[in-house]
């Protein structure tokens, strides 16, 4: 059975990609983020990684960061990232990315900013 998605006529790929990829895709790799809920180790993200966050708790907001530079450090990259660096091998494809993370370059997704 052929799925309609599947039939390339309907549905040819564009030449170019624009791959918009936020936090969420590398957010799962560290256990004390909890995406349903928004927060880190019960705290709300927006006061994490902001500059009302830092205004209110600048130690907080280090401590945020900190260890999320060393989780990335001790971790891979997932397969959502190495996915979109397949994705450029086959086509023009640019990721655009506000993390902190190098997952994409490291996945070897080039174009990315």
């Amino acid at each position: 059975m052929t799925l309609l998605y599947e039939k390339k006529e309907l549905f040819p790929m564009p030449k170019n990609l624009i791959a918009f990829c936020g936090s969420e895709i590398s957010a799962t790799i560290s256990k004390n983020i909890n995406l349903k809920e928004g927060t880190w180790k019960d705290h709300p993200l927006g006061l994490c990684a902001s500059k009302e966050g830092w205004t209110a708790n600048k130690k907080l907001v280090l401590d945020f960061y900190k260890e999320r530079f060393e989780t990335i450090k001790a971790t891979e990259p997932l397969e959502i990232h190495k996915a979109l660096a397949s994705l450029q091998k086959k086509y023009s494809t640019v990721c655009i990315t506000p993390t902190i993370d190098d997952f994409l370059k490291t996945g070897e997704c080039f174009m990315n900013f």
